[in-house]
């Protein structure tokens, strides 16, 4: 896999719209592209949308507040 490139997207929330870059990493043998932020953040809410309780809805907005602050951050973080 290699990396390649940052395409910007955007997220509808109820404060506005949110726009980041997110990397894109492509597989060598098949060529199919894959944005690992996307994934997390489409499993985050995969996860909210299952809360059954207000503690466990406050606790996943902490984590999607943070991600918020932090897209930046997040979509830089450097290879290892």
């Amino acid at each position: 896999m290699k990396g390649n490139g940052r395409p910007g997207r955007g997220i509808e929330t109820l404060q506005g719209r949110i726009l980041y870059k997110r990397q894109r990493l492509t597989y060598k043998q098949c060529g199919q592209d894959r944005y690992p932020l996307d994934e997390a953040l489409k499993r985050l809410m995969q996860v909210a949308s299952q809360a059954k309780s207000p503690e466990e809805m406050r606790k996943i907005s902490l984590v999607m507040g943070y991600v918020r602050d932090n897209l930046d951050w997040i979509a830089n973080i450097p290879k290892v």
